[in-house]
């Protein structure tokens, strides 16, 4: 790829993203990460096969399967739809509108995690996951096993 389009010198010159995401087999990035002029120009150069290459290289740099970009989720979205998320490499499943299907969910590709020992799994392009507020969700959790256990 660097033969074919010689951006060497522009590539040493972009800001590389400084912060990310792995879970599981899924790296992700902020929004932002390849929102600069340096990038957009350097993208839009591209061929989609190259593209591929391109982030063929960031998955096996990072171990990962699956790349994507993770918007921010608006306010006033009660549900909480990961409209935003942006799949870039690998198979995520269809982006389904309203409510995915038993089959979407099927089709779909999972990740996880375990924070403070409560493991979590979502499907990125149909719920959203936030690493914050681990106190609230350890507190849920307990209040779940204490209504088991009294049942």
């Amino acid at each position: 790829m660097n033969e074919k389009y010689k951006m060497d010198e522009e590539i040493a010159s972009f800001s590389i993203p400084s912060r990310w995401t792995i879970y599981g087999n899924m790296i992700l990035f902020s929004f932002s990460a390849f929102s600069s002029p340096q990038w957009t120009f350097f993208f839009s150069k591209l061929e989609i096969s190259d593209k591929t290459l391109f982030y063929k290289g960031i998955s096996e740099i990072f171990k990962v399967t699956h790349i994507a970009l993770n918007g921010p989720i608006p306010p006033d979205d009660e549900m909480r739809i990961p409209e935003k998320f942006v799949p870039l490499y690998g198979d995520f499943g269809f982006k389904v509108r309203g409510n995915p299907t038993e089959k979407d969910f099927k089709e779909a590709f999972w990740v996880s995690t375990k924070q403070n020992g409560i493991f979590q799994v979502w499907s990125p392009m149909h719920t959203m996951f936030s690493r914050g507020n681990i106190k609230e969700k350890a507190r849920i959790l307990m209040n779940w096993i204490f209504c088991i256990f009294l049942s």
